[in-house]
């Protein structure tokens, strides 16, 4: 189980995005793939159209964290502030997010 979730860790999701940049490239455009029979690509066991959904709710989750953390630094207790910043770089940035609107100074 542990490793489906790392699987779809951050800096997991950004290598994988990388390295499959040109098939992305071709599915957004409609282009056909090479090789592939109906464009049935797939990054990391899924279709690159549920790659890419989970690739930006990903990313957007890991920024609302980010942002919240910059924009509560003050009014949080500084233990939340250590956790949430330790949360957000190891791929939890829901706990970030939880923090910051929990802890209160």
């Amino acid at each position: 189980m542990a490793n489906k979730i790392a699987l779809y860790s951050l800096p997991n999701m950004l290598n994988e995005y990388r390295k499959n940049l040109p098939l992305i490239n071709a599915y957004l455009k409609g282009e056909t793939i090479e090789g592939m029979d109906d464009g049935a690509g797939k990054i990391i066991g899924v279709s690159i159209g549920v790659f890419l959904l989970v690739f930006l709710l990903t990313v957007g989750v890991f920024l609302w964290g980010l942002i919240l953390l910059i924009t509560r630094w003050n009014e949080m207790e500084e233990w939340a502030c250590i956790v949430g910043l330790v949360c957000l770089f190891i791929g939890l940035p829901v706990v970030t997010i939880i923090l910051a609107y929990v802890s209160k100074k």
